[in-house]
């Protein structure tokens, strides 16, 4: 029990880090360029997208046998914590779409990783 707890506290400190990252450069370009708010927010979620099919690499390579169902944990754990961050401005479709591409991706990667193995 206590290593799945370090390893998806590995995953959340990736996805801090990294989000943390990308919005310090962000900031600092949009401090010398002005980006509509429309682009703004297209980049954030492209970011945020390819971080769940890196997160989803990740739980694939961590976890083998149950992939699935650590991936239906993680997009559980990530939309609560979506919903209470943005609780005053609820947007469903970012809240879904991020675990949603988690979970695509670890079905999909869990699947050719069977289909290679037999």
């Amino acid at each position: 029990m206590k290593s799945y707890f370090k390893i998806y506290l590995k995953f959340a400190l990736f996805i801090l880090i990294s989000f943390i990252f990308i919005s310090i450069i962000l900031a600092g370009i949009i401090s010398f360029i002005h980006i509509p708010n429309f682009i703004y927010h297209l980049i954030i979620n492209l970011i945020a997208g390819l971080l769940m099919i890196v997160w989803g690499f990740l739980i694939v390579k961590t976890f083998k046998k149950n992939a699935i169902y650590h991936s239906l944990l993680c997009g559980l754990i990530f939309a609560l914590v979506a919903l209470m961050v943005n609780i005053d401005d609820i947007n469903i479709l970012n809240i879904i779409s991020r675990p949603f591409v988690l979970i695509t991706t670890v079905i999909i990667l869990n699947y050719y990783q069977r289909k290679i193995d037999n």
